[in-house]
């Protein structure tokens, strides 16, 4: 802090002397010093305001210090000369907070706490059309001294959901506070019950994630997932060797589907018929088809007959497909720690073996999605 001061200290000595109002007669001196000493009083609580903030928690005190300064020398008028060069310096510190504080709108402080918005890695929506509901699934990290709280959800407009999820901290910077991660999964489900035909949008901390739409034609089309697509469970499970980098994602999706004519052809070779994406959020790290990071291992089973290495599928009996996918975040080009989770994007299939290829495109894709599992190096 000493330094800051002696810094100031120059600085207005200098801005004094390009003014050229530097006085030799002892009354001018004397309104010379009360100038820079209430100009590098306020430039050292200013320039100094990370120190200065474990003792105030509101900005404002800080800016009236700006203010002051100001003032002072707007009300001596032989002095005026010198407000543009002080107002740069203030102006520049002054930013400098608000840059330091942009996120106050996010902010609460509630006596001995504070509350920000939580540190979100991944967020999961399940929209159940059968049941008529919305399930939000939220994780990420949180540590040392902050406490992740409840999710809240407001209908702010008829078709717009606010979802929110805070932590709080402290208000007393002085706290000793642990330097420990911990991973949270917080859950809230929506009724959607009474809704209006309308398409709507879920916000997450004030951010627009999602966007559904209810009608009664949506609602019969979806119910069968106009792509036969029934019965569908997904579920990810860490594989734990070490605790550490030999551990390992696995991810399942089930599924029932017949022939999408009157007789289809599935390859049991899934490097030719499963397309995938794996994310680390809303990131994606292994594309099937794509950029790879991690290595990943893909395998299909199905209920269905198995003909020279095609499940054959009828037009009339649905048979039941599980896609498998290992996926080590270690290994080849490292993807390394996160939160991954799986997204089945599309299955190919052919109408005779060995055919022309067509795309069966997962439908709604939020269905064929698995959580997220945390693997940590």
């Amino acid at each position: 802090m000493l330094f800051i001061f002696v810094i100031n200290y120059l600085i207005i000595r200098y801005i004094l002397y390009k003014q050229e109002l530097i006085c030799y007669t002892k009354n001018m001196k004397t309104l010379q010093k009360k100038i820079i000493t209430a100009v590098m009083v306020g430039l050292f609580a200013i320039s100094g305001h990370s120190a200065y903030a474990l003792n105030q928690t509101e900005i404002n005190n800080q800016l009236t210090s700006v203010q002051t300064i100001v003032s002072f020398i707007v009300a001596n008028p032989q002095y005026r000369s010198l407000l543009p060069a002080v107002a740069d310096i203030l102006k520049n510190i002054s930013k400098h907070i608000s840059e330091e504080h942009s996120d106050n709108d996010s902010m609460l402080v509630e006596g001995k706490y504070t509350y920000t918005f939580a540190n979100i890695d991944d967020i999961d929506f399940d929209l159940d059309e059968g049941d008529k509901e919305l399930r939000i699934t939220i994780n990420g990290t949180d540590g040392g001294c902050s406490e992740v709280q409840d999710i809240d959800v407001e209908q702010e407009e008829d078709d717009v959901f606010s979802v929110t999820l805070m932590e709080r901290n402290p208000t007393d910077k002085n706290i000793a506070c642990t330097a420990d991660i911990r991973y949270f999964e917080k859950e809230v489900t929506i009724d959607l019950d009474d809704l209006d035909d309308d398409t709507y949008d879920v916000l997450v901390n004030d951010d627009k994630e999602f966007e559904f739409t209810i009608s009664d034609e949506d609602t019969n089309q979806n119910s069968s997932n106009s792509n036969n697509a029934k019965n569908i469970k997904t579920s990810a499970k860490r594989i734990s060797q070490d605790g550490a980098a030999n551990d390992y994602a696995e991810f399942e999706i089930e599924f029932d589907i017949k022939a999408f004519g009157d007789e289809s052809f599935v390859s049991d070779n899934a490097d030719d018929s499963v397309n995938f994406v794996i994310m680390d959020g809303g990131t994606i790290v292994y594309d099937s088809n794509g950029s790879q990071q991690g290595t990943a291992l893909v395998s299909i089973n199905s209920s269905a007959d198995l003909d020279d290495g095609f499940y054959r599928l009828s037009e009339n009996s649905p048979e039941e497909f599980i896609v498998t996918v290992s996926f080590d975040p270690y290994s080849g080009t490292p993807a390394g720690s996160g939160s991954y989770k799986l997204q089945l994007k599309s299955l190919e299939y052919a109408s005779r073996p060995g055919g022309s290829t067509f795309n069966f495109k997962t439908n709604p894709q939020n269905d064929f999605r698995t959580k997220s599992v945390q693997i940590v190096d």
